[in-house]
C-alpha cells in the first residue's frame, strides 16, 4: 500500500504520522450510525522510494519520540565494501550474481531474519523504550548503519539541530584558535560552555531571520528545546578553564553568568558529529581535533 508520495521536496502530512504513532497503541474507533471502541492496531509499514526521494520531516515531529521510536531507515544504497567488491571483481553486483539464483535465496533470508528475531526477542522492551533506531544499536533488530541512517534522517530536518551546528562556524569567525582549519575540541567545548544565554538565544533569533525569514520564533523556543529534549536548563555559574592537568575547573575570582553550561557545550559537539560523514566518524572516532574542511558545505 503506497501512503506516502514519493516527490522530492514533499513532508510527511500530520494525517500519516498520527497513523504511524497509533500502530500498536490502544485508539479510539468511531464506525458511522455505531458505537466507538477502543483497538489495538498491529500492523508495519514498508515504505519503499529512490534515494533522496522519502518525504521530509515536519520541523514540529523531529523531536516527537512517539513517531521518532516507529521509524527504522534501512538505505539500499551502495556501500563501501559493494564497491570494493565491484572493483575487485571489474563487475557491478547485479552482474556478477545471477539474480535468479539470488531469488532462490530469498527464503532462506526470510528464515534467517525471523530466527534472529526470536532469538532476540528478549530485546524488544529495550529498542522500543531506548528511542527505537533512534537509539542505541540493540541486537536483533538494528545495526550501527541503520541507527545512524535514521539519526541523520531526522537530523536533516531538525532545525534546532542546524542551528546548533553553525557554532563551528561561529568559532572559527569569532576567535583566533583555528589553526590550518582545525580547532581543539576541548578549547571548542569552553568557548560554547562560557557563551552566556541571552549571546546564545539571540542568535538563535537572528538564525531564524536569516535562514528562515517566513518563520517567527522567540528565543523561548530553544531553551524550552533544551529543557524538554535534552533536559538541559539555564544555570548559574562562574565560566570554566582548563586547567594544567587537562580537567574543566571553574575560574576563581570570576562573576558568575547565567549559561546553558558544559551540557550544552557537549550537545553542541555530539550534534556536529552527527552530521560528518559516516567513514569520517568511522576513522577518526578518537580524534580530538575538530575539521572544518568537513563543514563547508
Amino acid at each position: 500500500m503506497n501512503i506516502i508520495s514519493e516527490t522530492n521536496g514533499s513532508y510527511l502530512s500530520e494525517e500519516i504520522i498520527r497513523t504511524f504513532k497509533a500502530i500498536n497503541d490502544t485508539t479510539t474507533i468511531n464506525p458511522k450510525y455505531k458505537q466507538s471502541l477502543t483497538a489495538k492496531l498491529y500492523c508495519t509499514f514498508l515504505i519503499m522510494g529512490n534515494v533522496e526521494q522519502i518525504p521530509a520531516i515536519p520541523p514540529s515531529y523531529v523531536n516527537d519520540s512517539g513517531f521518532k521510536r516507529r521509524v527504522v531507515l534501512i538505505k539500499c544504497k551502495p556501500t563501501k565494501e559493494i564497491r570494493d567488491f565491484e572493483k575487485e571483481k571489474g563487475q557491478s553486483f547485479s552482474e556478477y550474481f545471477d539474480f535468479d539464483e539470488m531469488k532462490k535465496e530469498i527464503p532462506y533470508f526470510a528464515l534467517l531474519c525471523m530466527r534472529t528475531f526470536i532469538n532476540n526477542l528478549g530485546n524488544i522492551a529495550t529498542f522500543m523504550s531506548s528511542g527505537g533506531a533512534n537509539g542505541d544499536v540493540i541486537e536483533g533488530f538494528t545495526t550501527e548503519k541503520i541507527c545512524n541512517d535514521t539519526k541523520r534522517y531526522f537530523n536533516d530536518f531538525d532545525r534546532d539541530k542546524e542551528f546548533m551546528r553553525e557554532f563551528i562556524h561561529y568559532y572559527k569567525v569569532g576567535t583566533n584558535k583555528v589553526d590550518n582549519d582545525k580547532a581543539n575540541e576541548k578549547d571548542f567545548l569552553v568557548w560554547v560552555a562560557n557563551l552566556s544565554a541571552k549571546e546564545i538565544l539571540d542568535q538563535y533569533v537572528k538564525w531564524y531571520e536569516t535562514n528562515y525569514p517566513h518563520i517567527t520564533v522567540f528565543p523561548k523556543k530553544f531553551s524550552n528545546y533544551l529543557s524538554n529534549v535534552h533536559n538541559i536548563k539555564k544555570v548559574r555559574k562562574r565560566p570554566i578553564e582548563i586547567n594544567k592537568y587537562g580537567d574543566f575547573v571553574q575560574k576563581s575570582k570570576t562573576n558568575p553568568i547565567n549559561t546553558f553550561g558544559i551540557d550544552f557545550a557537549e550537545l553542541v559537539i555530539k550534534t556536529i558529529k552527527e552530521a560528518l560523514p559516516e567513514d569520517y566518524l568511522k576513522n577518526n572516532n578518537n580524534e580530538k581535533e575538530i575539521d572544518f574542511e568537513k563543514f563547508k558545505d
